[in-house]
């Protein structure tokens, strides 16, 4: 089925190499299947040798995967890694030998190999092709082990944390930690609530603990750093240990930039701060360089951004219907209903952070659908009795440099003779919302366009009482 013809590429003349091949498992395809070699590597701790193997997962249906290796003879397994994980570095290699490499997908019915591939290793120092991308960004990391930290004062700092998957003061900063990735193909994940790292903000307790994983090179997490052209300093709180003598150290990548960093001493904790300077979007990995057993982890408990930068917000409002539907196509927006159901969430950059209702409030699963391609998704609204200290609160955001468009769907009525009034606050700016008679029914359609931050308050300006209601169905954005 595949090619067993070794080919050997001397890394003198190519740095990168690439092979494409399909490999079939379950009647099902994934494909480009790449090997990058990465030489000498050049940090502050000296210098590494490196292979880099990465493939694109197309199937849904392997159990996982494996990576072999053979210097001579038969291949060995070197690495057994879940499903959907799509890389993996070795970082075992020896200057002077040739190594021949496989990868395969696996499931019950099987496993299926790539071809071989093979490289050399030169014992001579690599000349590098300057037609490459720089390993060598303008990115910084700077790296200091820290006395066991306790409490961090953020000082109204933005931060993510590792253990609850949560961003405080997001406010701070229109820079973002995202994209966070956990590929463990040896052991599980631990998410412990320490003391160790506790993160406090003027005093007042946030978070405390970090997310472990076993030190293995088959191990590592990733996350993005997404800047806006503005300078900003990332740092990362971590600690890592290695119970044993030998020599240990894990890598840091960040963007076009690496630095490795020993670990002083085994048997023991070692706690650091990594300031990562950045000004433009890049990802971030840290990865363990080899195998330690015992107690050996690598720990991670939060980023936090450093400099402020703040969105500049603008809301504008556009139309106020009082004759719309009880039916809200949502085919081509992203949506989200009274009772937080949402969807189509490619469809914008914009963001619910929140819905609150200030009072009593019910939801009822009547009136209001959403139809997306014809088919019903979600329906209903949640209610607020005609009183001037209810209040729906909506909170919005937007990174894009485009403006978001935003619908609001409401049905409100008050039981009185004449009209009524409800108030709309965008951003501070007040909108009366007149309804012309009472003793019934108006499907209100508020449109708006936000960048940056978008807070709206919906409520009556009187106490009214009898049937009277407000009643919100959902938003969508565009």
């Amino acid at each position: 089925m595949f090619n067993k013809t070794p080919r050997s590429i001397a890394i003198k003349t190519l740095m990168v190499a690439a092979i494409f091949l399909s490999v079939l498992i379950g009647y099902q395809l994934w494909q480009e299947y790449r090997m990058n070699v990465l030489i000498n590597i050049d940090t502050s701790a000296g210098s590494i040798v490196a292979v880099d193997i990465t493939w694109q997962d197309d199937s849904d249906d392997e159990d996982g995967f494996v990576v072999e290796r053979k210097e001579s003879g038969d291949f060995v397994e070197v690495a057994r890694l879940n499903s959907n994980v799509t890389a993996y570095t070795d970082y075992s290699l020896v200057a002077g030998t040739a190594y021949c490499y496989r990868i395969g997908a696996f499931n019950q019915v099987g496993t299926a190999y790539s071809d071989e591939y093979c490289i050399d290793i030169p014992e001579a120092d690599i000349v590098v092709d300057t037609t490459l991308p720089p390993l060598t960004g303008s990115e910084t990391i700077t790296s200091e082990f820290i006395t066991q930290p306790n409490v961090i004062e953020l000082a109204g700092r933005e931060l993510y944390s590792f253990k609850s998957s949560a961003t405080y003061n997001v406010d701070f900063s229109k820079d973002e930690v995202e994209n966070i990735q956990y590929n463990i193909a040896d052991g599980n994940l631990s998410y412990e609530d320490s003391a160790l790292f506790t993160f406090q903000d003027e005093g007042s307790y946030v978070e405390s603990g970090f997310v472990s994983m076993r030190y293995n090179e088959v191990n590592n997490v990733s996350f993005s750093l997404n800047g806006n052209g503005d300078p900003q300093v990332a740092s990362l709180y971590m600690s890592v240990g290695v119970w044993s003598s030998v020599p240990a150290a894990f890598l840091v990548i960040a963007g076009d930039t690496s630095d490795i960093i020993s670990i002083p001493r085994g048997y023991g904790w070692h706690y650091l701060k990594i300031d990562i300077a950045f000004d433009e979007s890049m990802e971030v990995k840290i990865n363990p360089i080899g195998v330690f057993g015992g107690y050996s982890a690598l720990n991670v408990a939060g980023v936090v951004l450093n400099e402020k930068s703040i969105s500049t917000s603008f809301a504008s409002l556009t139309d106020i219907s009082l004759a719309d539907s009880a039916n809200i196509d949502v085919s081509n927006v992203k949506y989200m209903t009274s009772y937080f159901i949402s969807g189509n969430e490619k469809l914008s950059s914009g963001e619910v952070i929140g819905i609150d209702y200030l009072g009593t409030s019910q939801y009822q699963d009547a009136i209001y659908s959403f139809i997306d391609n014809g088919q019903v998704v979600a329906t209903g609204y949640t209610e607020m009795a005609w009183k001037k200290a209810n209040v729906i609160s909506i909170d919005l955001k937007n990174s894009s440099e485009q403006p978001v468009y935003t619908s609001l769907f409401l049905r409100a009525g008050a039981w009185v003779a004449g009209t009524s009034q409800l108030e709309m606050k965008l951003n501070g700016e007040t909108y009366p919302i007149e309804l012309s008679y009472g003793y019934g029914w108006f499907f209100i359609r508020v449109d708006f366009e936000f960048s940056g931050n978008a807070h709206v308050e919906i409520k009556p300006v009187d106490n009214i009482g009898g049937y009277s209601q407000i009643m919100f169905a959902g938003l969508t954005m565009q």
